[in-house]
């Protein structure tokens, strides 16, 4: 399956350039029946004179890419389609917009790496087939004078941060997966344990993600209910409590090769966050300080009125 409709190779990585674009009048018939005839959005690419950094005003995700030394203090040209606003796969132009909102320019450093920030991007769907979500980019010459004319594209697994997460909990908008056989996991959670993932066939995984979808809100059961989603389409979270967790990239990418398309992850430990208590611990710091300030004043005040008596009575 390939990552993108432009996309050259078929193979599924994480974290590494899987993809160069082959145009072709099939593969961007979608843009040609709005006018645009190339990949670059609206047909356009950034002067590199007097160029500088600029970011999607809404960039909410980042995501770090090694291209190696050879790339070093070049500029990068990115785009992605937009964030997902629905459970529904959308078509690529409403995927990506008309204005190509979420864009952005950014210089690697001096190693080559480049961090992209922008909107977690959505699948999108051409001629029935599902597009995994993926970045585009250009990289100007080393002397930063022409873009090359190669488009690149990477797959993106976009992070949660807590807020996010607490979010995808209460709302139970996604299915999150612990990739470790964990104790201690996070609510409305199940676990599937990496090499049990890697150990079962597709219709095996299928049919596990659709006996566990009762744990997700009503309006997905419903639309999985009336074909209107299908399962490869659910919103996934793989969780694993660690930064360098190797095992959540394991099941990430066999839900990849399984042909899920909305995987997202969250690589920290989880911590409720309990509301009330910590009101109630402010408040009662609250308390004490001013307990404390009162005695003070009364203190002073007494300080004040015996200095007031010994003067009296020296009189």
């Amino acid at each position: 399956m390939k990552i993108c409709a432009t996309c050259k190779s078929e193979s599924i990585e994480i974290d590494k350039i899987t993809s160069e674009a082959v145009i072709d009048k099939k593969s961007i018939e979608w843009k040609i029946k709005r006018g645009e005839y190339t990949i670059a959005p609206n047909d356009m690419v950034p002067y590199l004179i007097g160029i500088r950094p600029r970011l999607p005003k809404n960039w909410d995700t980042t995501f770090e890419l090694n291209l190696g030394k050879q790339y070093a203090n070049r500029w990068i040209y990115y785009w992605a389609t937009n964030q997902a606003s629905s459970y529904k796969i959308k078509n690529a132009p409403d995927a990506y917009g008309t204005q190509y909102t979420n864009s952005g320019i950014e210089k690697t450093d001096n190693q080559g790496k480049i961090i992209f920030k922008l909107e977690c991007p959505q699948p999108y769907y051409i001629d029935n087939k599902t597009y995994y979500p993926h970045i585009h980019f250009m990289i100007s010459n080393e002397k930063n004078e022409h873009w090359e004319l190669t488009v690149r594209t990477v797959t993106i697994i976009c992070k949660m941060n807590q807020q996010k997460i607490e979010n995808a909990i209460n709302n139970k908008s996604y299915l999150i997966l612990n990739a470790l056989q964990m104790n201690k996991k996070i609510p409305n959670s199940i676990n599937l344990f990496y090499k049990d993932a890697q150990k079962m066939s597709n219709e095996q995984l299928d049919n596990f993600i659709k006996n566990n979808i009762n744990i997700l809100n009503e309006d997905i059961q419903t639309l999985v209910r009336n074909n209107e989603l299908s399962i490869k389409d659910i919103p996934i979270i793989v969780y694993c409590d660690s930064k360098d967790c190797q095992e959540l990239k394991i099941l990430a990418k066999r839900l990849l090769d399984a042909g899920y398309h909305k995987i997202l992850q969250y690589d920290k430990e989880y911590n409720a966050t309990n509301k009330s208590t910590p009101s109630s611990y402010n408040w009662m710091i609250l308390l004490f300080i001013a307990i404390i300030f009162i005695i003070i004043i009364i203190l002073f005040y007494n300080n004040i009125s015996l200095k007031k008596v010994k003067i009296q009575r020296r009189r």
